[in-house]
């Protein structure tokens, strides 16, 4: 599900617009997180190549969209998290724009029902997560971000 724009509070915020990018990075993906890391940059950028995965989704950062690039220090070394378009929309909407529904198109019994666009993303983590897991095994968050989004690339994954 791509979204383009929302309405909030009168005014019409579109992706990519100032506005948006004000809002995604307004929300904290580490919120509630015990860690020592210290945050050195949190920007969000236009993806150039599909070289990556979101950290979020797991799909691949398709070109010409936006994501959120975190970078940080924890333990003396250099982590970068980068979250795709649908999943920055997402995170910064889902707390912010309760009156945005969202409804749920493929319930036969509850079509009606209103679902966070979070909720959505994370059915989508559940999908991509299996098909690494069957690709590469357990333990596929050890190999390179190369080669994850060589698999998720050759499997057609997509957000």
């Amino acid at each position: 599900m791509s979204i383009s724009e929302f309405q909030y509070d009168g005014e019409t915020i579109v992706i990519g617009s100032e506005n948006w990018k004000e809002w995604v990075l307004s929300a904290d993906p580490f919120e509630g997180d015990f860690d020592d890391s210290q945050h050195l940059s949190d920007k969000v950028v236009k993806t150039r190549k599909a070289t990556q995965l979101c950290s979020d989704c797991l799909s691949i950062c398709e070109p010409v969209t936006y994501s959120r690039v975190i970078t940080a220090s924890e333990h003396g070394s250099l982590i970068t998290n980068r979250y795709c378009q649908e999943c920055c929309t997402a995170m910064a909407f889902d707390d912010l724009h309760h009156d945005y529904k969202q409804y749920n198109d493929d319930s036969e019994d509850y079509p009606e029902e209103e679902v966070m666009l979070s909720d959505l993303r994370h059915q989508v983590r559940t999908a991509n997560e299996k098909l690494l897991i069957k690709e590469l095994g357990k333990q596929y968050f050890n190999l390179s971000p190369a080669t994850l989004c060589q698999v998720m690339s050759k499997a057609g994954a997509s957000q």
